[in-house]
């Protein structure tokens, strides 16, 4: 091996002593550094890349309180050739600080949105090829992307976003040669907002029923992920409601037709929309009372042994199946009379509600207390047990 200068001797103790500090071998391309003109060359830098700024300095700092350093010279100096002198510890301390600026991160790039046509964006990555007597960095290779996907062209990058994807994101990767890998790297990059609007592609929301539970999907034709929606004209039926995601649901509770205006809207703004008109019938008949009539007894009348009440519509209301004696107010729901017989009891008897589109029936309990036959009153004498027969007579 030939002669050296005495910078390119410290550049190559400096590359040994990097490599064994760092626990590689000194035989794989690396991202190079600002190093005013020497070339350094280590394995594995991810340690490093946490605090730009002592890039290299801390590292080595730290192997050289351990003497690595000192044993790094004494080992490889003698591979430079008969005769050299030996480059001291002060040299590479001095070497470190001259010739090595801090790594600085690499600026952030702005990449175009992806609607999902595969729309990328090509910039120029800092700092990747670099020559050396180890082997030259031939290719890069990604390490990780989660958010989207990295094209290379020499020391240019196309990154091309997960569709849809908007904000912060960020790829890692490394240099490859015929010796090895690279440490890796890591560039930001922020997917900006969609440049097209909106457009909702569904159909407009269909009619409904009074009643009648109520559901309706609007979506958008691209994106559907990050649009978000909202009624900004006119208003629903009563009843329903438009959630952000763009569910129309609800039960629907007063007839009539409904009209306005739903958009939906993109990150940055932009805006579709789409007109609605709905029309809500009358649906069938809701009971809104109880399935539990009042406890009712044998000969003693009832005015109000239970109420039937139902919406949506005008009422008529029937019932069947009652206790004997007790009847049902076609026009106010009302069940009263006096109870007959309690042998069926309890009774399950069908309340009906009829408007003028259908009938809902709905079952009710009615409870009847047999009638007391025996007489009312008894009598005995001061000081002589007395007994009394009671009996209950079920009609």
């Amino acid at each position: 091996m030939g002669q050296r200068s005495s910078s390119g001797r410290v550049a190559h103790a400096l590359a040994i002593i990097a490599v064994l500090a760092l626990g590689g071998v000194a035989t794989a391309p690396a991202f190079a550094g600002h190093n005013t003109g020497h070339n350094l060359f280590i394995t594995n830098c991810t340690g490093c890349h946490a605090t730009p700024t002592s890039f290299y300095i801390t590292p080595l700092n730290a192997a050289n309180a351990g003497n690595i350093i000192q044993h790094a010279l004494n080992q490889n100096m003698t591979g430079l050739g008969a005769g050299l002198p030996v480059v001291d510890t002060t040299a590479i301390a001095s070497y470190i600080q001259e010739s090595l600026t801090a790594l600085g991160t690499p600026p952030t790039q702005n990449v175009a949105f992806n609607p999902g046509g595969g729309l990328g964006t090509t910039f120029t990555l800092p700092s990747i090829y670099v020559p050396s007597p180890y082997g030259a960095v031939t290719g890069i290779a990604t390490v990780s992307s989660p958010n989207g996907g990295v094209a290379y062209s020499g020391s240019d990058a196309t990154f091309t976003p997960t569709a849809c994807f908007i904000g912060a994101a960020s790829f890692t990767y490394r240099g490859t040669g015929p010796n090895g890998n690279t440490s890796t790297r890591s560039q930001a990059v922020s997917v900006g907002n969609p440049t097209a609007a909106p457009s909702i592609s569904t159909a407009a929301p269909p009619g409904g029923q009074t009643g009648v539970a109520y559901s309706h999907d609007v979506n958008v034709s691209q994106c559907e992920s990050i649009a978000t929606y909202s009624v900004t004209a006119g208003a629903l039926p009563t009843g329903l409601l438009l959630s952000t995601s763009g569910v129309i649901s609800g039960t629907p509770t007063t007839t009539g037709a409904f009209t306005g205006t739903i958009t939906a809207t993109y990150p940055g703004g932009l805006t579709g929309t789409q007109n609605f008109s709905i029309t809500i019938a009358l649906g069938p008949p809701a009971f809104t009372s109880g399935g539990t009539a009042s406890n009712t007894s044998v000969g003693i009348a009832s005015a109000n042994a239970y109420t039937a009440a139902a919406q949506y519509g005008t009422m008529t209301f029937g019932i069947s199946g009652q206790p004997p004696g007790l009847s049902i107010n076609a026009t106010s729901g009302v069940v009263s009379g006096t109870p007959t017989d309690a042998s069926g009891s309890p009774y399950s008897a069908t309340v009906s509600a009829t408007n003028s589109n259908t009938t809902t029936n709905r079952t009710v309990v009615f409870n009847v207390v047999p009638a007391i036959s025996s007489a009312a009153t008894a009598s005995g004498q001061t000081g002589v047990a007395t007994v009394a027969n009671c009996t209950m007579e079920t009609r």
